[in-house]
């Protein structure tokens, strides 16, 4: 049995972040799980927006070749915007459980059944295939599961999802389930969606697998609604481990985790399995013998497989007072040519401290005295991280110095001293007015370049549809 991935990284995923993504950014990630070869991409919800619809019909025109789903309540109006958005599929949801009157709708059973069938009528008369999720199926009363999905596929449903929403259910739960659907509705194909709430979501999958479902909803690095899905990459590499969906040498589960991480920000557990910087890290000595001898010793499976590598190190010795106390070496700015738009007067500080994996980057910029306004903004060099910057002026108290600085587009009038806080992703430029002092902008990070996710590559967003 063929085991199917439709990836809702740009769906589940994207509705648990605090910052809205750009349609360049939405893109440049589509394509990234794209390329792990998931059979299936589950973006967004068409009615949210006008835009919405327009990053649909972008990812369609790009990507031609992989079937797109947009999410959808069992509303007509959702199901129009749907078919405006140009997608392949269409996921239509609703809550039928008790539950269901404290969140959504307080309908009654047959008014949801009304609302489905209408929702499921008009899409399949405008060509999309369907999908048909109850949510919060785990708990939902098994005699009216069976009863929505029997009206859902009746109408022409072509797959159904049991939405596992609060992540509740166990291995020996999800077993029982999917042998009664299967039992009732053995010719249709069954979505599984597991929440990690419980920290069961990979093993709830895999037994979900093994009961017989065809389809598993998944997000890379698991993200989602809380505690988030079945991760993407986690649950490729356990399928290619078991022998059912063999990795080729074109996915790079690494570089796309890494890749997602850097785009929402929202970085990944150093011990995460699988893609973490400490998933194939050796430190205790007998463990590291064992592993110069034979790589499989302590190596569940090849890391180059995955896109990582064996490590192997000594443990530090412990943290002494002095280990914090330092003199860093001053590197001037011609040195600094390859990593920065060079201007003059400007230095950096190196130093990796004793603390495993905490390098700081400190850049130091001496402003001379500016009697008549700067006709241009000096734009900072884009980084892919978050940075603080300080401007002090030579005059007492730090004052005396008079800047314009542009975040965004939007210019700001400031005296010294002040500080600037840049997010990732925001463009930032600053026009000295007058005055004199110095410019000190802060990083942390693992290693100067290690943080450098590969920019993504600018996509063109196909606006002729």
């Amino acid at each position: 049995m063929k085991v199917n991935i439709v990836d809702a990284t740009l769906r589940e995923g994207k509705q648990s972040l605090q910052r809205t993504l750009s349609n360049k950014e939405i893109l440049n990630l589509a394509e990234k799980i794209i390329s792990l070869g998931v059979d299936q991409l589950e973006v967004g919800h068409a009615s949210i927006s006008k835009n919405e619809v327009r990053v649909l019909r972008a990812i369609k025109s790009n990507f031609p070749d992989t079937p797109l789903m947009t999410h959808s309540r069992a509303f007509v109006h959702d199901v129009t915007q749907a078919i405006e958005a140009n997608v392949d599929w269409i996921g239509i949801f609703i809550s039928t459980n008790d539950y269901a009157r404290f969140r959504i709708t307080n309908f009654s059973v047959e008014k949801a059944i009304e609302c489905v069938s209408k929702s499921i009528e008009l899409a399949k008369a405008n060509n999309l295939k369907v999908r048909f999720t109850i949510e919060d199926s785990s708990r939902t009363d098994p005699d009216l599961l069976l009863r929505m999905y029997r009206n859902a596929i009746r109408l022409g449903a072509d797959r159904i999802c049991l939405a596992d929403t609060l992540g509740i259910l166990e291995p020996k739960d999800v077993e029982k389930t999917i042998r009664l659907l299967k039992a009732n509705y053995a010719n249709i194909p069954l979505e599984v969606h597991f929440h990690n709430d419980r920290g069961l979501a990979m093993a709830n999958t895999l037994q979900a697998i093994e009961s017989g479902a065809e389809w598993i909803s998944t997000s890379v690095n698991g993200i989602g609604e809380r505690s988030g899905i079945t991760d993407t990459c986690l649950l490729l590499a356990n399928l290619h481990y078991k022998k059912i969906r063999p990795l080729t040498g074109k996915i790079n589960l690494k570089e796309v985790s890494d890749f997602v991480a850097h785009i929402t920000q929202l970085p990944i557990d150093a011990h995460r399995p699988v893609v973490g910087k400490k998933a194939f890290l050796h430190v205790a000595d007998l463990h590291v013998k064992a592993m110069k001898k034979n790589k499989a010793s302590y190596n569940w499976i090849n890391p180059e497989v995955l896109g990582q590598q064996t490590e192997c190190i000594q443990k530090l010795p412990p943290i002494k007072p002095s280990d914090l106390v330092c003199k860093p070496q001053l590197t001037s700015d011609i040195i600094l040519r390859h990593i920065n738009n060079n201007r003059d007067n400007k230095y950096a500080m190196f130093d990796k401290t004793q603390m495993p994996d905490i390098a700081i980057n400190c850049e130091i910029e001496t402003i001379p005295f500016v009697f008549n306004p700067e006709k241009q903004f000096k734009f900072l060099s884009p980084q892919n991280k978050d940075a603080y910057i300080i401007f002090a002026g030579k005059a007492e108290h730090l004052e005396g110095l008079s800047c314009e600085i542009m975040l965004d587009g939007e210019v700001f009038l400031l005296e010294s001293p002040f500080s600037v806080f840049v997010p990732y992703g925001v463009e930032c430029g600053y026009r000295i007015l007058s005055g004199a002092g110095i410019c000190i902008r802060n990083n942390v990070m693992n290693e100067y370049n290690a943080h450098s996710i590969k920019k993504p590559e600018v996509i063109r967003i196909n606006t002729a549809d």
